[in-house]
Parts: C-alpha cells; structure tokens; sequence
C-alpha cells in the first residue's frame, strides 16, 4: 500500500464531507415539491373561483352560449388599444399577421387563396384580407357595375338570417368605396349597393404575395355574429367576368362565427387581474378563447435554468400564450371542457420557465359552456430553489476551501510537531545506546504533548538505568577492590610448609574477604527480590502502632548499645493498608540507614501521627545534614552519602532505594530532610490512612 502523509489522509478522511451538499439538494427538492403542491392547488382554486364567478352571473354566461351554439372554425377579433389606420397596407397588423384565417372563395373562380384578420379597439370593427392572385382583374370604371372583375364581398348577419352584404370593388388601387345591400338569407347580391359612408375601405396590391391588400373599417356595430367572406376572382379586363350572382352565404357557405370580445368578461378579469405573473382566460366550450387578462411578463425567466439538471423535473407540455392564440390546448383544458377540474405544468413555447395551468369548466345549468383557465408562473419558485443552491454551493465551496486550509494547515502543524518529537527522540540517544539529549515539548493540552512527556520520561528512566549501570561498575570496582586485595595478599602470604598457628591469620583474612564477597552479592540480589516480593504483595489493614512497638523490641535486642525512642500518639490507632513484611524491610533500612550516619552514642527516634488522609512516619538520628546535591538524589540506586572508610560493611547504595520501592508500592512518598534544630536528618514517609 503506498504510503500517505498525515495531511493527505486528514484530506481523505474529510471527503465524506462532500454529502453535505448533496443532502443540501435533497432537502432544496422536497422544499421545491411542497411549494410546487402548494402552487398548484392555490391555482386550481383560482380556477375555481373565476367559473364560479362567471355561473354567477347570468349576463355573463350570454357570450358563453352564444360561441357554443357555433362550433367549428371561425374568425377571431383580437382585441387591440388603439385605431388603426384604413390604408391597404398591413404594416398595423404585424403582430397579428400569424394568426390570419383562411376564407373561401367562390367555386371555380381561379387558383386564388386568401386570409382575413379581423380586430377591434372597442369600437371600430376592422378586417384585412390577403389575396394571392397573380392575375388581379380590375372592372372598368365606366361600367359602373361593382361585381365586374376581381372584387370581395363581405357578409355580416345574424341569427335570424338577415344581414347585410358589403361590396368592395375598385378599377384601380387605392380607396374604395364601400357598397352595403342588405338582404335575406338566399337572396342574390345583384345591382348597385347603397354607399355606406360609415365604412372605409382601402385596396393596395401585394407585390411580395402575387396579389392585394384589402382593408376594411365597419361600426362595430354592423359586425354581426356570423361573417361571411368571399373573394371573386375575374378573368379578363373589360369582360363579363361574374360567375353568376352571389347569393347571402347559408349554413352550408363560408360563414364563419365571429368572435368578437365582450366588455362585460373583459372587465371581469380585469377586475380579478393579479398583475404580472399570473393570466386569466375565458373560452367556450370548444376552447375558443373569449377574454383574458394579466401577464406573465418578466417575472418568468427565460430558458431552462443550469441547475435544473439536479432536480430531474419532467419536461412539461409546451404551452402557446401568445397574442394570437384563438384556441387553448392541453390535456388540463381537454378534461374541463369534459365537466373535469384539472392542472398541469406548462412551458411557454418561447422558452420562459415552467408554470402552473389550471381549468375549471363553467356550466350553465348541466351543460358546460365555457372553460376559466388560470395560467400562473412559477418563476418565483425556480428563482427561490435557484438562490437557495446557488447559495449552498457557494457556502459549500467557501466552506470546504476555508476547511481545505484549516485541514493543510493543521495536518503540516501536527506533522512538525511529530516529526521535531521524531528527531528529539532520535538525537537523545547515541550509537552506543546513551542517553545524550532531551525531547523538548511538543505543546500542550493535547496527546502529542502527553505523547513528549511520555518519551521525554522514558528517557529519563533509560538515563537513570544507565547512570545506575555505570554506578555499579563503579562501586562494584571500588568494593570488590578491597576484599580481593586482602584474599590475595593472604594467599600470597600463606606459606604450605607454614605451621598453623602462623597460617591462621592469613586464613582469617581470606575468610573475612569471602564474606566481604558474599555480602555486596547479597545485596545486589536484594533490590531485584524485593521487585518480585512487590509484584506478588497483597495490602491489609495493618495497624502501624503496633508493628512499630514490635519491631522497636526488635532493634534494642539486636543493638542493645543504641537507643531507641519510639513515639505515637495516645488517643488515636494509626491504620493503614499494606503488606507487614515489606513495611518492616523498609524500617529495617531506614533504622540501619540511620546508625550508619548518627553520631556516637546518640538515639535514633521513630515517630507516627496522622495528618488528615495521610499517616506520617519518620525516622530520624542526629548527624551530619545532607549536602544539597543529594536531597533529590539519595533514593536512586548506587547513591550513597557515605564518608569512605565509616564502615567496614560494604554499601552499595541500595538501602534507601528499597525504601522508595517500597514506600510506591503503598501509594506513599519518601522525602529525605535536614531536622528543624541542630545536626540530624529525617526520612518521612506519608502512608495513605486506611
């Protein structure tokens, strides 16, 4: 596996991190899903309330009835804010040329094909024709005969049948002059026409189509609700041209149902109108549309938005909204027009952002005679989940770019620090195994700082085990030096053919050498016994007192030349927790300890009293005071404070080491101190009571 460093693995670890946006998205999604249920309901119920609104009214549902009674196709008046300018030319009705609707023409007339666009402004009726003709045949002037050569009749009647018929005829481009008849249904349009001086007509060719223009303005008034249109192609210039006498179309001509706005369903959305954002609309119960209002304007932003990828929204139904639109489509409009309230999300054909469609059915009794739509945009909503993960992103980013740092830089500190704590610990120690250095601190508070003091403390141990090696070589020279000199100088001295009584001196003196020998191996074994004697040490309640009373009797039988002082508190029984064997050892050093450094024929005093949790016990003798060098080091191993020659036992410097082992075995602390008043020294021990 290859190796990886601190920092890239903190990097490495942190890449679960990376959820946190996509849990972000996740929660954006059930937010969007909640506001879009809510959309959708808020506009259902609109819907809901527009057809309630419209069956309330009887007068209202009028319009309704009548553009149900004609189904099929028909010939719409866009609704327009100001007059248009009657001239032949179509530059007025550019943003309604798309939605022009074919007319008829008489049979056998001729390849001509035409278009008609009709609008109102409220008060005029105007109508423009289109007409392909590339052979336009004009009537001469002197004729006077209107239906002579290429001319339209326009027809506008009513329900009953009666209507009146406009001729439109010119022999040259520019105005005409508008002749009106009014007829029956099956009546022919034959002879001169009355002049209708409220009407204004304009002829001017085509020259991009191959053929005319023709313009027409009307009260809106004579515009009746069926219209019928019917262009007459001439032949040959000068030549009775008619196919025969025109008759006021029937049912089965080209009268289209002219659909025409009615103020009172104009002024009832517009009283509803929510502003930019939503739309209003009225159809029949063919999904012609009648009446709208409102604007989803620029509340709705265009295109699909970048993010819509990461909510995997469906691709809604295009949806046409434009000023040209005669008819509304849709499944949502299909199952209203059924008897069925319904929704469903749009997107505008030119690309805005999607949006809610609810229709309602309007009735007028049981029969459903028009439709109320409601179209609202769900811009709001998208520009909403937009900023929310365009924020989360640029939080997540920002985020993870301060954390990137933070990790780098965090990682590069720890691994300094390790890496000083690597080196400290490699230079502190030399080829030859010595401790020669220190670990300096790596901090604190935390486990690398724990992790110096552990090392710098392991250190400390190995240079006192290596001080204590060194020790014991030394003493070990110094002590064994003297008894194998005098083994030596004996047996070199020892004569074989010598008597015994001059032999006996130099035998003595070899044997005094042996257990000279004998002791200092007795007393290196005695510390790593006492290791093992601890680690198998149970601790009981022992009073001290009483072990102190016993072992006291003890020392005055074995040294009847020294006194002994003991000294305990009367009212009070001093108990502890510990092992009776091994407190007594460490008496015994410290008693013995004592002798070695008291002056001659002076008492060595032990004392126990409580203070608090802790039981004090002392052992003190009046000598010479410890020399400041060797306060903190007289419980180490190979430590000794004696003066050379003061006694003739050999020391290794093992006796006050034992008392320290023993004293930590019990949780208890030995210090070594120079007596308040005159020469002497002290050795406390503070017990834990128990």
């Amino acid at each position: 596996m290859p190796r990886a460093s601190l920092r890239t693995k903190l990097l490495l670890a942190s890449l679960p991190l990376l959820a946190l946006p996509w849990l972000g998205v996740q929660y954006v999604r059930e937010v969007e899903s909640l506001l879009r249920q809510d959309l959708r309901t808020s506009v259902l119920d609109a819907a809901t309330t527009l057809a309630a609104v419209v069956q309330a009214d009887p007068e209202r549902l009028v319009p309704l009835r009548t553009a149900t009674a004609a189904p099929g196709a028909h010939l719409r008046a866009h609704r327009i804010s100001h007059a248009l300018t009657v001239d032949g030319y179509p530059q007025d009705w550019e943003p309604l040329l798309d939605g022009a609707t074919a007319v008829a023409l008489v049979p056998g007339a001729g390849p001509t094909r035409a278009t008609a666009l009709a609008a109102t402004d409220g008060t005029s009726f105007y109508l423009l024709l289109r007409v392909r003709d590339p052979t336009a045949v004009y009537p001469p002037a002197e004729t006077g005969r209107e239906t002579q050569g290429d001319h339209v009749i326009v027809s506008a009647m009513d329900e009953r049948g009666r209507g009146t018929a406009f001729v439109l005829s010119t022999p040259s481009p520019g105005w005409v002059n508008v002749g009106a008849q009014t007829l029956r249904r099956g009546e022919p349009i034959d002879g001169p026409a009355r002049p209708e001086v409220r009407g204004r007509a304009a002829w001017q060719p085509w020259a991009e189509g191959g053929g005319y223009h023709v313009e027409l303005r009307l009260p809106l008034a004579l515009a009746g609700p069926r219209l019928s249109v019917v262009v007459h192609d001439g032949t040959t210039a000068g030549v009775e041209a008619r196919p025969g006498p025109t008759t006021l179309a029937d049912d089965g001509q080209a009268a289209l149902p002219l659909l025409l706005p009615d103020p009172g369903l104009d002024t009832l959305l517009r009283a509803r109108d929510p502003g930019t954002g939503r739309e209003l609309w009225l159809a029949d119960a063919h999904g012609r549309v009648l009446a709208r209002a409102g604007n989803l304007g620029p509340a709705a932003p265009r295109g699909r938005s970048g993010l819509d990828w990461l909510f995997a929204l469906p691709s809604p139904e295009p949806l046409e909204n434009g000023p040209l639109v005669d008819a509304l489509g849709g499944e949502e409009v299909a199952r209203a027009r059924r008897g069925e309230a319904a929704s469903a999300w749009r997107q505008l054909d030119d690309g805005p952002a999607v949006l809610v469609s609810a229709a309602h059915p309007v009735r007028d009794g049981e029969r459903v005679v028009g439709v109320a739509v409601v179209h609202h945009s769900a811009a709001a909503i998208q520009t909403l989940r937009n900023r929310a993960v365009g924020g989360l992103l640029l939080a997540t980013v920002a985020a993870f770019a301060v954390a990137g740092i933070w990790l780098v830089a965090f990682g590069s500190r720890v691994a300094l620090r390790l890496t000083r704590l690597r080196d400290d610990a490699d230079r502190a120690i030399d080829e030859s195994g010595r401790v020669v250095g220190v670990v300096r601190g790596a901090g604190r508070g935390d486990e690398i700082a724990e992790l110096a003091g552990v090392l710098g403390s392991l250190l400390e141990r190995l240079r006192g085990y290596h001080e204590y090696l060194e020790a014991l070589r030394r003493r070990l020279g110094h002590e064994l030096r003297t008894p194998v000199a005098v083994v030596r100088s004996s047996l070199e001295s020892l004569d074989p053919d010598a008597d015994a009584a001059r032999a006996a001196p130099y035998l003595a003196r070899a044997r005094d050498g042996v257990a000279r020998l004998d002791a200092i191996l007795r007393r290196l074994g005695e510390a790593t016994r006492l290791e093992e004697a601890l680690a198998d040490a149970e601790l009981e309640g022992v009073d001290l007192g009483a072990l102190l009373a016993r072992v006291v009797e003890g020392y005055r039988l074995a040294w009847p030349a020294t006194a002994m002082h003991l000294e305990l508190p009367t009212d009070d029984v001093l108990r502890i927790r510990g092992a009776p064997d091994l407190l007594a050892q460490m008496l015994d050093k410290l008693v013995s300890n004592a002798r070695d450094f008291a002056h001659p024929g002076t008492a060595i005093r032990l004392r126990a009293w409580r203070a608090g949790d802790r039981v004090m016990l002392a052992v003190e003798n009046e000598g010479p005071r410890l020399p400041p060098e060797m306060r903190e080091k007289v419980f180490d191993a190979m430590v000794s404070a004696r003066a050379e020659g003061r006694s003739d036992e050999p020391h290794l410097g093992l006796g006050l080491h034992v008392v320290r082992l023993v004293a930590t075995h019990h949780g208890a602390r030995a210090v070594a101190e120079d007596l308040d008043r005159g020469e002497g020294v002290r050795i406390r021990v503070d017990l834990p009571a128990g």
